[in-house]
């Protein structure tokens, strides 16, 4: 299983041990949940299918929360899942990658799937992993770039 910058288990995180790991389709609570980020984002005038607004997205929603008081900061993780979710549905419309709940014995997340290549990206973990650096927005572009090259474009029916 190749595995983009989810949960680090070994140094070589393209080819990750994932025995035990399980993939299930998001239910319709989940749809929702995933739906009212996309839509935040909408309301911010995010255009999910360019990469450039998706990295500005991250970049809007961090500089947000880095500049309020620390004492008056929200939850980061609505941020990030917020985020993660506008990543992964940009993968989605980008790829062949498809919307999964992907579980294991370390937990349960949303992550995009490809079967054929054996690729699973977990957008919220690698937003979360950059924001709690303060790192910029280039590592979405970066990301989308490197599984782009490995799953490929997403096929015209």
């Amino acid at each position: 299983m190749k595995k983009f910058f989810g949960r680090r288990r070994s140094k070589t995180w393209l080819a990750v041990d994932q025995a035990g790991l399980t993939f299930s389709e998001p239910n319709e609570s989940e749809k929702t949940w995933m739906a009212g980020h996309l839509q935040l984002a909408a309301n911010l005038n995010i255009d999910v299918d360019d990469i450039a607004h998706v990295a500005s997205f991250y970049e809007l929603l961090l500089r947000s929360w880095r500049d309020s008081p620390a004492d008056r900061r929200s939850d980061p993780n609505v941020s990030i899942n917020a985020i993660g979710t506008v990543f992964g549905e940009h993968l989605v419309r980008k790829t062949v990658l498809k919307w999964v709940v992907a579980s294991d014995r370390f937990g349960t997340e949303h992550a995009v799937h490809d079967a054929a290549t054996d690729t699973l990206v977990s957008p919220a973990n690698a937003v979360s992993k950059r924001w709690s650096t303060g790192s910029s927005g280039e590592f979405i572009g970066l990301i989308c770039s490197q599984v782009s090259l490995q799953v490929g474009p997403r096929r015209l029916s």
